[in-house]
């Protein structure tokens, strides 16, 4: 059974996912989400789809030494992952599934061992809008964790294990939205993952194998509209705290060897603007940019700005877009497309 009290991995990062549009944006996007990736950020923006059907996804690749843990090498191994989601309207109510990745870890090291944390998840969404400005959103995401070990010690029995544990959860939203802006709010569960810890009695040497942790998540974000083609976003979000936990790929000689996560509630804001450049019946060209601070999440961490651009061109029903995020020892790049049927 899972036990807060002892030591656990938090396998999540402060840092914006999902759609290019958002990361573009500086993570912002609670109040103005409007396309099938709303099932990763307000499902209840799946209201305001402007399509009937919208096929929607991204591909990501991100480099991020958070913390540089023993027998690691200098630089962090850069992770690929993808997400996309499909959404079909029915009046006022919207379905939405699709298939996501909020998080993935590697270390590669020569000489010692070879450690992966991986979550994937399959996601489903309901979003019914109530008027011509109100809608709510529920999602619920069912998850793996996998946590991959192989050691180079050739003393253990087992030279490469594999655990994994599978749980559920709800994300659950809000908007408002008008002419001149917009209220979304976002609350998503706490996630935990049971992992066998026998499972050490395998190595020799090694005790990698711990429960993992995602803490509960609150966002609430405004837009305004400030001309036809201008739109400022800002969004809140505030972290539940994570108590034990430690970096992933950190303590596995042991209880007390692994680098510990800030046992505090965690905040970050986030902003953006985007600028409509280009307006046609046939054509739409969007420029997008944004920051954000990160704060420290590990003892002895320090915070880092994030700078993001981006943009994003529409040809009919086809949208492309990419964005980039950077910050100290951290870069993410993105690219999204959608297609889309239906125009309403």
């Amino acid at each position: 059974m899972f036990a807060q009290s002892q030591e656990v991995y938090g396998i999540y990062n402060l840092t914006p996912q999902g759609s290019s549009r958002v990361m573009a944006m500086g993570g912002a996007s609670a109040a103005i989400d409007d396309d099938a990736t709303a099932i990763l950020g307000n499902p209840s923006g799946l209201a305001f789809e402007k399509w009937k059907l919208d096929f929607s996804g991204s591909w990501n690749r991100t480099t991020n030494r958070e913390a540089k843990t023993d027998l690691r090498a200098d630089e962090a191994q850069p992770v690929d992952y993808i997400q996309y989601a499909l959404a079909l309207r029915m009046g006022s109510w919207v379905l939405a599934g699709g298939m996501s990745q909020p998080y993935i870890w590697e270390n590669e090291s020569d000489y010692s061992d070879n450690s992966q944390f991986q979550l994937t998840s399959t996601d489903f969404a309901l979003a019914k809008k109530i008027g011509k400005s109100f809608s709510l959103g529920v999602a619920y995401h069912l998850e793996t964790f996998k946590h991959s070990f192989q050691s180079k010690d050739i003393s253990n029995l087992i030279q490469k294990t594999t655990v994994e544990a599978k749980n559920g959860y709800l994300r659950v939203g809000f908007n408002f939205r008008s002419r001149k802006g917009g209220l979304g709010i976002v609350w998503s569960q706490k996630r935990e993952f049971d992992i066998d810890g026998a499972i050490d009695d395998t190595f020799s040497v090694y005790q990698p194998f711990r429960d993992a942790v995602i803490p509960e998540k609150l966002t609430v974000g405004l837009s305004f509209q400030a001309t036809p083609n201008i739109l400022f976003v800002v969004d809140w979000d505030k972290f539940s705290k994570v108590e034990n936990g430690i970096y992933s790929g950190s303590g596995e000689y042991g209880i007390g060897t692994g680098i510990s996560i800030l046992e505090k509630e965690q905040t970050v804001l986030h902003g953006g603007i985007e600028y409509e450049a280009i307006r046609s019946k046939t054509t739409d060209i969007y420029l997008r940019a944004g920051g954000y601070q990160e704060p420290a999440r590990l003892e002895g961490g320090q915070s880092r700005v994030h700078y993001t651009l981006g943009f994003e061109v529409r040809f009919g029903p086809a949208v492309l877009s990419v964005a980039f995020d950077q910050a100290d020892n951290f870069n993410n790049t993105s690219q999204g497309f959608s297609l889309a049927v239906g125009a309403l």
